[in-house]
């Protein structure tokens, strides 16, 4: 594939944020489609287990071209930024859309033979996914997607037998990735089982305490028992598909299809029966004991802890969810059953709420409603990658403020500077909110506009060197034109029809209105009345300018155009009432 600058995208919102990277809606501006572009962080490039994983999915993605499998387009870094560009699908992830929605075996076996699909494909080419779960899965109209092959491993004779580090995601992950042991296409049978659960029930099938506490119930937990309703051939599919065992489970996917197809598994029926009867056998020992602790709780527990429960449903259905959170916490804490799920539902529409303000860059709002979620609930984890983004607009706002300084303290042309670099500034672009980018855009202006007038260079003329009636012009730092000036001598004074030996400073060739006339020492006398000084004559005919006898070294401050020009004779000599050297410097204050 040919790698593409990143100037070719042109960014048009934020859709979706990870752990390790941002991912963009974007529109490629060679061939005007849309593209996912998904940024990664700059920081994590110091890791190197981080950039081998970028590496493997780039390399892992140019060998998968497949239906159900999202293509990589182009890669590259622009700035400090690496990113990697991706087909754009417009639909929604699988965890999302199994959310409070009970699906017809006809749509699971749909959404399942998409993603076996594309399992199928990337194992004849040796590439087990190894993370396969329902973030990782898109739903569109054009079908099933597979997401993310970061952490994908291709099986070759020197990796298939090497234990390697566990990675994946502990609801999902299977027994052998956790172990460290071999892995080959049966990992990801045991992550489609697991999530294929979760599609079916609503919820994973190992969720405890803690990620430790999880992972260890994939090693040594029956899988929970599904519910009768369910067709037996996807009960009996998903528990083969999470045996512990590898050996136990399907050899392939396309054995899986083949149950779908045929709803036929009297083959392996004893298998299903036997976890049926383990399922069975611990819900019963569970039973027993919630029944001892039911009489206790119900009289001194229910009647508070349903109350909380129904008043958080109040506020749950008028959306005020951190106040239905509050009060499911409480229902929880009593032991109310699914409480603990409508806190978590809670969370999640005000963490959906917290997204869409992020979306449209209302800081201000975000910042207050974390503040109350975070008082209330400081365990919520959730929150860490909107604070992140929080903490990304505040460092940009007091880069502002501390580039606003500098134009107050009369630093302009630093102000010039500094705004400029952060306007473009990719991730500042995307970050800030409009308000906030005008008031950028506004100080860099003014600050433009006060270095329009700031001088970079004077002036000099020198008698005969430069030609007659000459004008050289001042320029400000950005090399654009502040004033021409202008300088010529008249004639030898016996040859002047005003019988005057002088020279002229002008300003933007207005000949009319010299700044400054100066006369040599030796030339400041009217030949036609010796009694009358040539200077006399000088300021009757120019009333507003300076009027002077030229001495070496003096230098005048003029202010013309609500500016002070200062007019430096730097040296002359007279010989028989002409010049016989004369230089002049004409500089801003």
């Amino acid at each position: 594939m040919e790698k593409k600058p990143a100037f070719n995208y042109k960014i048009l919102s934020l859709i979706g944020i990870g752990g390790m990277s941002k991912v963009y809606l974007a529109q490629d501006i060679k061939n005007n489609t849309n593209v996912a572009i998904k940024i990664l962080d700059e920081k994590l490039f110091s890791d190197p287990d981080y950039i081998k994983r970028l590496s493997r999915e780039i390399e892992i993605s140019k060998e998968l071209s497949h239906p159900n499998i999202v293509k990589v387009l182009s890669w590259g870094k622009y700035k400090n930024n690496n990113y990697i560009v991706y087909e754009y699908i417009k639909g929604v992830t699988l965890n999302k859309y199994i959310k409070n929605k009970k699906l017809s075996s006809r749509e699971i076996d749909k959404i399942m033979f998409g993603i076996l699909s594309g399992l199928s494909y990337a194992h004849s080419k040796n590439v087990i996914h190894r993370d396969i779960k329902p973030s990782n899965i898109m739903v569109s109209e054009e079908g099933i997607k597979i997401l993310d092959f970061g952490i994908a491993k291709q099986v070759t004779k020197s990796t298939i037998t090497r234990a390697g580090l566990f990675m994946g995601s502990p609801h999902y992950v299977s027994p052998e990735q956790i172990e460290g042991q071999k892995i080959d296409a049966r990992s990801d049978i045991y992550s489609f089982g697991v999530m294929m659960y979760e599609v079916v029930t609503g919820k994973v099938p190992f969720d405890l305490e803690n990620n430790w506490a999880t992972i260890r119930a994939h090693l040594d937990k029956p899988v929970p028992r599904i519910s009768k309703k369910v067709p037996d051939y996807l009960s009996y599919i998903i528990y083969k598909c999470m045996e512990k065992k590898p050996s136990d489970r399907f050899d392939s996917v396309s054995e899986i299809v083949k149950v779908i197809s045929t709803k036929a598994f009297t083959t392996d029926i004893k298998s299903l029966k036997k976890i049926e009867q383990k399922s069975i056998a611990i819900n019963r020992r569970k039973l027993f004991l919630v029944l001892g602790i039911l009489v206790f709780v119900i009289a001194i527990w229910l009647i508070p802890g349903l109350s909380f429960y129904y008043t958080g449903k109040k506020y749950y259905n008028e959306g005020n969810y951190i106040s239905a959170a509050l009060n499911f916490n409480r229902a929880q804490f009593m032991l109310i059953p699914n409480a603990e799920d409508h806190k978590n539902l809670s969370l999640e529409h005000e963490f959906n709420t917290l997204e869409n303000l992020l979306s449209e860059k209302k800081y201000s709002e975000v910042e207050v409603v974390i503040k109350e979620v975070r008082s209330n609930f400081p365990e919520y984890i959730e929150l860490k990658e909107i604070e992140e983004k929080i903490n990304e607009y505040s460092n940009y706002i007091s880069i502002i403020d501390d580039i606003e300084g500098l134009y107050e303290n009369g630093n302009y042309l630093e102000t010039y500077n500094q705004a400029n670099d952060l306007w473009n500034d990719f991730e500042f672009s995307s970050t800030i909110s409009q308000d906030d980018l005008n008031r950028l855009i506004n100080i860099k202006n003014n600050a433009y506009d006060a270095c329009k007038t700031i001088p970079a260079n004077d002036v000099s003329f020198i008698a005969y060197d430069d030609p007659d009636e000459s004008d050289k012009l001042i320029k400000n730092i950005f090399g654009e034109e502040l004033y021409i000036v202008n300088f010529f001598l008249t004639s030898y004074a016996q040859e002047n029809s005003d019988r005057l030996c002088t020279f002229f400073v002008f300003l933007n060739n207005d000949y009319n209105d010299p700044v400054l006339v100066l006369e040599p020492d030796e030339t400041s006398i009217y030949v036609d009345n010796p009694n009358e000084p040539a200077i006399n004559i000088d300021r009757r005919k120019y009333p507003n300018a300076i009027v002077e006898v030229a001495i070496s070294g003096e230098s005048y401050t003029i202010n013309r155009l609500n500016r002070n020009f200062i007019i430096k004779v730097n040296s002359v000599s007279i010989i028989e009432y002409w010049f016989e050297s004369l230089m002049v410097t004409v500089s801003l204050q």
